[in-house]
């Protein structure tokens, strides 16, 4: 044989290893001499196959999660189970007591595995050591197992087949770790818990665990607690949430405990520690404890029992983040307000939105963050405290100002465009196309802009304060509350003058002189308007005169002053014509149409307001628009023509529902409901004034309320409802006189006359009438002295003052005729057939309803339709003519039925009010 000869064959080494002497020899070769070690057999491994975590004593709450979690097991349909969650929300806990519930369906073993992704001062847990383990808990003697992580993991799957067994995995990393600790047969069940939301996980039914809801937080914490007198009832099966009372706690005390567990964010992990604290202090009372969390700076502190501490186990999730993440974590922390979109956190950390969308996606997954609604983010209350300590520990001062002046320029620069977008002054873009978009997006961030506001004020950053309260303030000119609007106002007038600016004083204050203007503090918005033309003069800032002056001619036409209200808005107008300013030359115009409709000039007011329509039209301002067609509507109520303002009044609701505009809405439902009451459809217009009441006491309008509640009383009145009419006229007349609108004033007295009359008071009802009119001449209004002279003409006619009367009437008549109003002369006319039929005979007294049926019917006004339908009966009875005088009283009675009115007793009334 040759030197290249092979090994010895396979049969010499096999006999020698049967002959053991351990010796072997092999043609042409030297002897070979092997040693072998004899090893003692392997001992008997025990089995360990019930492993589960022990159950937790007091679980509490979590019914309706564990009820859902085993109905889905029980289906057999999904045999994974993730359940995942923030840290400390009791994740561990639900599985645990989810696995000794359905421990005796899986006879052949219960395994529990920590898999320590976030357990401090150790790594996580390699899924090949689990795996050594698992099989060692099976009885397999570690030394047969293979070294390699696929080959542990198909002996695994190989020993489960067939059998029974549940798998608990607890505090998961990520996919990759379980993938290849999971059954592979359908008769195992895996339950899985990880702070992180394992989306790559195939096959498996994902649950997220949310805080404790309000009454299981208030329970966990009684019970853990250890206090009051009654301790826990025996024979508390401790998987079924009890109350607080049934444990313990005191009815005195649930306002405490109320109050602890809300500042614990119910966050179970919290709760368990604060409950151990006190358990654990005989001498405290629960007080004592709530005032000294609520008194701390520093909540995390007080949530600490040795290893156990919130702030740990946040901690140990921050570090698992890569830095770019931990800064965005962090700064989100600095957010004053209550949530975050990808733009605005962009903004706040200085990255572009790709990298802030992937940040905060990443941040949810794990649990950092959670979802609000879709792409919009928010932390939890503890979360957020860590996550701001962090900013104060790993960045400077410096670096969180600028982070939150970039969070405050965006809310500013982008609020500023929205408005542009809602006025049609600008273009939309591709994050605000649109007005809808536009008005959705400040109603979104509304509570984060002003959270962001009283952080500027705080920490006196009066630039920011004006910059920001200037690019909110048409928005909260349109939506309110105007009290909380009036205060931002005052608050930027401070800041600009802390900073010696005398442009954003004058702007605020341009903005305060419209607030008190819209909640009827007609005085101190004059001066605040002078104050702010005052300045724009002196610096010569001519749309801000123009402004200014716009604002004057509003205030001074509500407060009656015409002529004044006048010359401010054809100064305006000038102004706004020589600057090119479209818009502001139909807001003055507009202003002008108002003034004249309130003076019963309503030819040139249709005129002007039509001018106004024409440009806002041209600008596409639809909010200008809806405004202008409300007075165009008013003008066609006031003349009678009820189905033209009926279709104003309708389109500019549609603008102001499509604009969201709730100050619009409430006017046009407002002026809907006066349409609707004239037209005799009672009923309707009672809800129209009730709709508009509820947004006007949402705004803070106290003008817009009283007007309300005028015109509610009216619709009472006439259906009978003297009692309620009257209350809404003196709650009218209280705001009135607190707004110092003498206008409204004398409609409310006006109104209520009306009220005492019915009610059978003459003398009283005479003297409110007496004042009505007095004031409806002090401040020259034609509609309210045609109304007052009348009204006061009934009470004369009442107490046989005929001739009294009969002068009141006539003067009545001349004016309505005047101001052309053919619903009120009709209302006077059948006054004045009553009176004459009582007076000078049945013959002329007909005559007199007849025209005002003429009139009535000419305007569609059903109730001074059968008013005088009942007016005419009576003459014709007088002048023995029974048949036609029942043909008008079964017609009369119809229309009485039909709109609901209460007949004999009243008569239709209308008082025109802005």
């Amino acid at each position: 044989m040759t030197g290249a000869e092979g090994p010895p064959p396979q049969r010499v080494r096999q006999e020698a290893a049967a002959d053991g002497s351990g010796e072997a020899y092999q043609a042409g070769r030297d002897l070979h001499r092997t040693t072998h070690v004899h090893e003692a057999p392997a001992p008997v491994r025990p089995t360990v196959i019930r492993g589960l975590r022990r159950d937790t004593l007091y679980f509490t709450g979590r019914d309706e999660e564990l009820r859902l979690l085993l109905g889905a097991i029980a289906s057999g349909e999904v045999r994974i189970h993730t359940i995942n969650g923030m840290p400390g929300v009791g994740k561990t806990a639900l599985v645990t007591r989810a696995a000794h519930l359905l421990a005796g369906q899986f006879p052949d073993g219960q395994f529990f595995v920590d898999l320590r992704a976030h357990a401090q001062g150790q790594a996580p847990a390699d899924p090949v050591d689990v795996l050594a383990t698992l099989l060692a808990g099976l009885g397999m003697d570690p030394r047969s197992l293979p070294t390699s992580l696929d080959g542990r993991s198909g002996l695994w799957r190989d020993r489960l087949a067939g059998r029974r067994v549940l798998l608990v995995l607890d505090d998961a990393a990520d996919s990759d770790q379980i993938e290849s600790l999971l059954p592979g047969g359908p008769s195992c069940l895996t339950l899985v818990t990880s702070r992180s939301r394992l989306v790559d996980l195939d096959g498996g039914k994902p649950w997220s665990l949310g805080t404790l809801p309000h009454d299981e937080a208030m329970t966990l914490f009684s019970r853990l607690a250890h206090r009051g007198t009654r301790g826990a009832p025996h024979g508390i099966d401790a998987s079924h949430t009890v109350s607080a009372h049934a444990v313990g706690i005191s009815e005195a005390d649930t306002d405490v405990v109320d109050n602890i567990v809300e500042l614990c964010g119910r966050l179970p992990l919290a709760i368990v520690l604060l409950a151990g604290r006190l358990s654990h202090r005989p001498t405290w009372t629960l007080a004592d404890l709530a005032a000294d969390f609520t008194a701390t700076t520093d909540r995390l502190d007080h949530l600490v029992a040795r290893k156990r501490a919130v702030s740990a186990a946040f901690a140990l999730s921050y570090q698992d983040l890569p830095p770019g993440r931990r800064r965005l974590f962090r700064r989100l922390g600095l957010h004053p307000g209550p949530d975050i979109d990808l733009r605005a956190a962009a903004a706040l950390d200085g990255i572009p939105d790709a990298e802030a969308r992937a940040g905060l996606e990443a941040l949810y997954t794990d649990h950092l963050l959670e979802e609000m609604a879709p792409r919009r983010y928010s932390l939890h209350g503890l979360l957020r405290e860590f996550a701001a300590h962090r900013s104060a520990c790993e960045e400077t001062a410096d670096d969180c100002d600028r982070a939150l002046g970039r969070l405050v320029t965006y809310y500013r620069s982008t609020a500023e465009q929205a408005e542009r977008v809602i006025s049609a002054r600008g273009p939309g873009d591709p994050g605000l196309p649109d007005a809808g978009s536009a008005l959705n997006w400040l109603r979104t961030e509304r509570a984060n802009a002003l959270a962001c506001l009283d952080h500027a004020a705080d920490h006196e950053q009066h630039e920011q304060v004006v910059g920001l309260t200037a690019a909110l303030a048409p928005f909260l000119l349109r939506e309110g509350p105007w009290p909380q609007a009036v205060a931002l106002h005052e608050r930027a007038v401070a800041a600009a003058r802390a900073t010696s600016d005398p442009h954003g004083e004058a702007h605020a204050l341009v903005e305060l002189g419209f607030i008190r203007y819209a909640t009827g503090d007609f005085a101190v918005s004059t001066d605040f308007h002078e104050r702010a033309l005052a300045l724009f003069e002196e610096l010569g800032d001519r749309p801000g005169q123009a402004q200014a002056l716009h604002g004057l001619g509003r205030v001074r036409a509500t407060a009656d002053d015409y002529a004044a209200a006048t010359g401010f808005h054809a100064r305006a107008l000038a102004l706004f014509q020589e600057l090119g300013d479209r818009h502001g030359q139909a807001n003055a115009l507009h202003g002008l149409g108002r003034v004249r409709y309130m003076t019963a000039d309503y030819t040139a007011s249709t005129e002007l307001s039509g001018r106004a329509l024409a440009l806002f039209d041209a600008v596409g301002d639809r909010g200008g628009q809806g405004s202008t067609l409300l007075c165009l509507g008013f003008v066609r109520y006031l003349t009678g023509e009820y189905e033209a303002a009926t279709g104003f009044q309708e389109r500019a609701l549609v603008l102001f529902e499509e604009l969201g505009h709730l100050h619009g809405q409430a006017n046009a439902l407002q002026d809907l409901g006066r349409v609707r009451f004239v037209m005799g459809d009672y009923v309707a217009a009672a809800s129209l004034h009730e709709r508009a009441l509820v947004l006007f006491e949402e705004l803070g309008d106290r003008h817009g309320r009283a007007n309300g509640l005028n015109n509610l009383g009216r619709a009472r009145f006439v259906m009978g409802d003297y009692v309620a009419a009257a209350s809404l006229h003196e709650r009218a007349l209280v705001l009135f006189e607190e707004l110092g609108d003498r206008h409204g004033w004398a409609n409310g007295l006006n109104n209520l006359g009306r009220v005492r009359y019915a009610a059978g008071d003459n003398e009283a009802a005479a003297d409110l009438h007496r004042k009505a009119l007095e004031l409806f001449e002090e401040i020259g209004s034609p509609h309210g002295r045609c109304n007052a002279l009348h009204d006061l003409g009934r009470t004369h006619y009442s107490a046989g003052a005929y001739a009294t009367a009969a002068d009141l009437y006539e003067q009545a008549l001349h004016l309505f005729q005047q101001v052309g109003d053919p619903q009120g002369e009709a209302e006077v006319w059948n006054s004045v057939g009553a009176l004459r039929t009582a007076a000078t005979g049945a013959g002329e007294g007909l005559a007199a309803h007849r025209k005002a049926l003429e009139l009535a019917r000419l305007v569609g006004s059903p109730l001074d339709e059968a008013t005088a339908l009942e007016g005419a009966a009576r003459s014709q009875i007088l002048a023995g003519d029974p048949e036609a005088a029942m043909a008008d009283l079964r017609q009369a009675a119809r229309l009485y039925d039909r709109i609901g009115a209460k007949a004999a007793t009243t008569e239709g009334r209308r008082t025109a009010q802005d």
